[in-house]
């Protein structure tokens, strides 16, 4: 009797992989999967495929939609669907979360979470077209929140400046980005500050939904990818926040953007591959892209096999030939997540279930 061999493993998870987040000396990697859990696996070597899970974190009832390993207090914060949010503390080897009080307000789920670069505080988007500061009450061992208002629609998206826990930039499916103020005085003290939270400072309407935002390490420029396969360049130097570079794209929409440092951006989305941006001072340009290293997918025999690949042509490559399909690039779906590791690294998750990690010096340079 012979024995099916078990097919091997070419993704880091059978799921898509929607947020991920590293701790401080990137030795581990936390992930949000399209499930309720946390998953954090052992980074060890280059093919992710290979990395071990050491540690799953439960505690919410719906899928986990966003989550930030804040790399100075080893915390984890997470938010999800079910409009609840946790911060995780290993304590003695053992994770245990804190209850985050969202309020009444919000009335829809969480979308997107960051830490404030001193993590003392985070930002929670909600569903609920509003953004949530949370901060720490030591007295019930539970962590609080002050609502941002401002937005007419859901709020997926989340930044803080650089260089302080007082301003935040937010971005909505309403198009717009909003320049808002985290600052809570029973934790930031007495300082110059922007005004309670909430307090707007300014308001950049884009053409499209807004998928992600993020500041430069110096918190002078901020970039938004937008669903009219736009880019954005907002210098936040001139707070009239007027001067906004944007680049309309021939490719379908990015998901994710972060810098590598002030003149460098990397962006990925829908098709499949990052794409950098370099800035020379005056203005951004693509620089290059990643689209080498991919797999030619196996051809389909029966009839069965063929409709089912021609209704993943569809979805994913925008035809319908069901066939031998070759993708050049890594991923063999869309890109949902893109993190700095250094200067010159960052790492991807997808909606194939895989996380992959690229190298600067392998960009193929735009002609």
């Amino acid at each position: 009797m012979s024995m099916r061999k078990k097919p091997e493993k070419t993704s880091l998870c059978p799921t898509a992989i929607t947020c991920h987040s590293y701790n401080a000396d990137k030795s581990l990697v936390a992930l949000c999967a399209s499930t309720p859990d946390i998953y954090i696996y052992e980074v060890e070597g280059s093919d992710s495929s290979k990395w071990k899970l050491v540690e799953t974190l439960s505690a919410h009832d719906m899928n986990v939609s966003s989550i930030d390993w804040g790399p100075k207090k080893n915390r984890i914060v997470s938010c999800s669907e079910d409009r609840t949010a946790f911060v995780w503390e290993c304590v003695k080897g053992k994770w245990d979360q804190a209850l985050v009080v969202l309020g009444p307000n919000c009335t829809y789920g969480g979308l997107d979470v960051k830490w404030s670069p001193n993590e003392e505080k985070f930002v929670v988007g909600t569903g609920s077209s509003q953004a949530h500061v949370c901060y720490y009450d030591a007295g019930h061992n539970w962590w609080l929140s002050k609502g941002a208002k401002g937005h007419s629609s859901s709020c997926i998206t989340t930044a803080w400046m650089p260089g302080g826990d007082l301003v935040i930039a937010t971005g909505s499916t309403d198009c717009r980005v909003i320049i808002t103020s985290g600052y809570i005085r029973t934790v930031d003290g007495k300082c110059a500050n922007p005004g309670k939270v909430g307090t707007k400072m300014g308001t950049i309407q884009l053409g499209g939904w807004v998928h992600c935002v993020s500041f430069s390490p110096s918190g002078d420029i901020l970039c938004a990818v937008t669903h009219d396969s736009a880019i954005s360049f907002i210098d936040t130097s001139d707070t009239t926040y007027e001067k906004v570079q944007t680049i309309y794209l021939k490719t379908l929409p990015f998901n994710s953007c972060v810098f590598l440092d002030d003149n460098t951006l990397v962006a990925g989305g829908n098709d499949f591959y990052p794409v950098c941006f370099k800035s020379d001072g005056k203005e951004w340009k693509m620089a290059g892209k990643w689209v080498e290293g991919g797999k030619v997918l196996e051809k389909t025999t029966s009839a069965t096999s063929r409709a089912m690949a021609m209704f993943q042509d569809q979805a994913k490559f925008g035809s319908a030939q069901g066939g031998a399909k070759t993708t050049k690039t890594k991923h063999q779906s869309a890109i949902m997540d893109i993190k700095r590791i250094k200067d010159d690294t960052f790492s991807s998750s997808g909606a194939d279930g895989q996380l992959n990690v690229w190298k600067l010096s392998d960009m193929q340079a735009e002609n």
